[in-house]
């Protein structure tokens, strides 16, 4: 386990940092790190990331453009003044002034021979529109009205983002068992084996421990016999597409008997707790993923799937889930997106990727590391699910039923409802003295109350009571629309590929 990075760890490490503001009155907004001995991001690769983290100002903060509109907003209509670098450093090659013709430019990037001092530069990024100066500072261009100030941008809550160290908050997520270790009631003490003996998990490599006890959550129709083998074939199936670390080179078995070398472990490009959040072309990029239920469980088996996995050093494997690095989906080039001596030596090389990983899978991870890194400055703040306060689904209610209506073998809890049909949650058995138990008050007793109501009330009671489940009733239909998107976009994709 890595220690949390926090924020201003990742602040403290950008070379490059953006200021919105007046120019009396500055103040960083986001920033960047650019590797000094091979720098790579441009001022356009840097609209696309302002576009991933922050919402364009002006744009309403209820619609959301596509993605390439957005960055076009940005591209197009921004502009970077250079307003501060090191005396030490020779800034005359530094770019002065950059509006959307001159993106293609690389950002400079200032090495520090100590974290005490570091050396960065400065760009205020000001709202412009095509002008005749041909050059000037910043000054110039707001005395000439085609540069103006930069409203304070609304940081953008992307649908696929969450925290490298951080689960999911809404409750149907939430309650589902990520991890749960299947312990005997009584143990043998270990057998003693002799010192020349190496267990399986030496052979192996080390195991990997994040996942080695994980089973499917107990709120999907998984079965658990499948859902181990599921796990446990992770490992292998990612060693029998590589042989060695994809980013160092290292873990090359010296024997034959050895499937890899000790140290070297299966990586997971999506978290398997963010499982939820794999991306999926599912015809319906707007829905949530928790309301369909089929597109959890499909997202459960894609995330276990090779097609999801690296092998990495289990150093490097550290760096990677806590989104210190990444690889491009289309370079296939490591970026490293901190100043850290023990990733430099590998920036700018290209990862020895297996042609059949996902690179969906690897855009999802490269875009969080942007968004992770130039937004520490303005994090996100939680909010509830408005499914959670609202009590659509609570903690305790099962996304999907068996056909027996019965709680199936992965359920973790004895309080799950034998069937989510009607939304509501059965009364339990309460524990302790009976005598000592509130009388519940039952609707029979009110005084007052008009003939629709208690019908009401009557249906709803005998719902909690059968468990109905074939028909749609207002407290399934959104669960029950999201399946049928689900599957329709699914039968959507192979006609796209037809045109």
């Amino acid at each position: 386990m890595s220690s949390a990075i926090s924020a201003p760890m990742r602040t403290a490490g950008w070379n490059v940092r953006l200021t919105i503001g007046t120019c009396d009155r500055p103040h960083e907004f986001a920033g960047v790190y650019q590797n000094p001995r091979a720098p790579t991001l441009t001022f356009a690769d840097i609209c696309a990331e302002l576009a991933l983290c922050f919402e364009f100002p002006g744009a309403q903060s209820d619609t959301r453009q596509n993605g390439d509109d957005i960055v076009d907003s940005w591209a197009n209509s921004i502009a970077f003044a250079l307003t501060d670098a090191p005396e030490d450093a020779d800034g005359t090659g530094y770019p002065a002034f950059i509006t959307r013709e001159s993106l293609h430019k690389k950002m400079p990037g200032l090495s520090s021979s100590s974290m005490r001092q570091p050396r960065t530069v400065t760009y205020h990024t000001v709202l412009h529109k095509s002008c005749m100066l041909a050059a000037g500072s910043l000054k110039d261009h707001l005395q000439a009205q085609c540069a103006r100030y930069l409203p304070e941008p609304r940081r953008f809550r992307h649908p696929s983002y969450l925290p490298y160290n951080k689960t999911p908050s809404d409750p149907r997520l939430n309650m589902m068992p990520l991890r749960r270790k299947l312990k005997a009631r009584s143990q043998s003490p270990p057998k003693r084996t002799s010192g020349s003996t190496l267990s399986n998990k030496q052979v192996d490599g080390e195991a990997d421990n994040d996942y080695a006890d994980m089973i499917a959550p107990a709120s999907l129709d998984i079965d658990i016999d499948a859902a181990n083998k599921k796990v446990n074939e992770f490992r292998m199936a990612c060693i029998a597409q590589a042989t060695c670390c994809a980013v160092s080179g290292d873990g090359e078995p010296w024997s034959l008997i050895q499937p890899i070398g000790p140290g070297v472990q299966a990586c997971h490009i999506v978290p398997q707790q963010h499982y939820h959040l794999y991306p999926m072309e599912d015809g319906d990029n707007n829905e949530t993923p928790q309301d369909s239920a089929r597109r959890l469980c499909q997202a459960w088996h894609m995330t276990w799937s090779a097609d999801n996995g690296i092998l990495l050093m289990k150093h490097l494997h550290d760096f990677f889930d806590t989104r210190l690095f990444s690889i491009h989906p289309t370079t296939l080039r490591v970026r490293v997106f901190v100043p850290y001596k023990s990733l430099e030596p590998y920036h700018g090389q290209k990862a020895q990727v297996a042609r059949s990983v996902d690179r969906m899978a690897l855009r999802h991870h490269y875009d969080m590391c942007c968004i992770e890194n130039m937004a520490a400055k303005r994090p996100t703040q939680e909010l509830p699910s408005p499914d959670a306060a609202s009590g659509v689904l609570t903690s305790g209610t099962s996304l999907i039923h068996t056909a027996s209506g019965g709680s199936t073998p992965l359920s973790g809890r004895s309080n799950l409802p034998t069937t989510p049909g009607s939304g509501h949650t059965p009364t339990h058995t309460a524990l302790g003295d009976p005598s000592k138990r509130r009388r519940p008050v039952h609707d029979d007793d009110a005084d007052e109350y008009d003939d629709d109501d208690d019908d009401i009330r009557k249906r709803v009671r005998r719902e909690e009571r059968y468990g109905f489940d074939n028909y749609i009733t207002p407290y399934n239909s959104r669960a029950f629309l999201a399946d049928v998107n689900f599957e329709l976009g699914r039968l959507r994709e192979p006609n796209r590929c037809d045109q």
